[in-house]
């Protein structure tokens, strides 16, 4: 029961990321600081939204938050959790 709540918490998580994504503002974009990576993959992806122009970012954010939710959905609906 606990673990279904907690999918059901990822998903909304990242539901809120892709409406983010689709309804900030493009000052909340530029004020978005990345620290603190901890691989190198990590530390690239950061650096390409850092310096990528707005749209990309929106772009790279909602399809974060699309294969974040969809992944957890995935756990959810098969039972593999």
């Amino acid at each position: 029961m606990v673990a279904v709540i907690m999918i059901s918490l990822m998903i909304l998580i990242g539901l809120f990321l892709m409406g983010a994504a689709l309804f900030a503002k493009k000052k909340s974009f530029e004020k978005i600081f990345i620290s603190g990576q901890d691989n190198i993959i990590a530390g690239i992806v950061a650096l390409i939204f850092q310096n990528a122009p707005i749209k990309v970012q929106r772009i790279m954010l909602f399809t974060f938050g699309l294969l974040w939710s969809g992944g957890f959905a995935y756990f959810l609906i098969t039972g593999k959790y």
